[in-house]
């Protein structure tokens, strides 16, 4: 696994579709992504939506999981994900963010190219 992708959420409904397609639709390369969608336990719909999502996109450079966050606290749902990441590579993101194509192909390489602890980048709202 070269980078677990961790997004919090809680009752996006109306925004994780269009995220999920965004990050569906990545080039990845030769890379692999594992990507934690840590639910604060939504009541909206989310969890059903999330979890069809992950039977329907089975796929072998993109690995989905569904994490629960009983104490629905974003910086909770962030260390539940760097505690289950299987990369070394760990990035964060949001459930109101459409990804570009190359997005996590850009910051692994930039990684791999450039050691660094920390680094940044940018995303389309919508």
């Amino acid at each position: 696994m070269d980078l677990t992708f961790i997004i919090p959420i809680f009752n996006e409904i109306k925004y994780i579709g269009k995220t999920l397609d965004s990050i569906k639709n990545q080039n990845l390369d030769k890379y692999k992504v594992e990507v934690l969608l840590v639910d604060g336990n939504s009541n909206d719909g989310t969890q059903k939506y999330l979890k069809k999502f992950i039977q329907v996109n089975k796929d072998n450079k993109i690995i989905y999981k569904l994490i629960t966050n009983f104490k629905q606290k974003t910086p909770h749902a962030f260390n539940l994900g760097i505690k289950l990441a299987n990369a070394n590579i760990i990035g964060f993101g949001g459930a109101h963010t459409k990804y570009p194509s190359n997005y996590f192909l850009t910051a692994i390489e930039l990684h791999n190219n450039n050691p660094s602890e920390v680094i940044g980048g940018g995303h389309l709202n919508y």
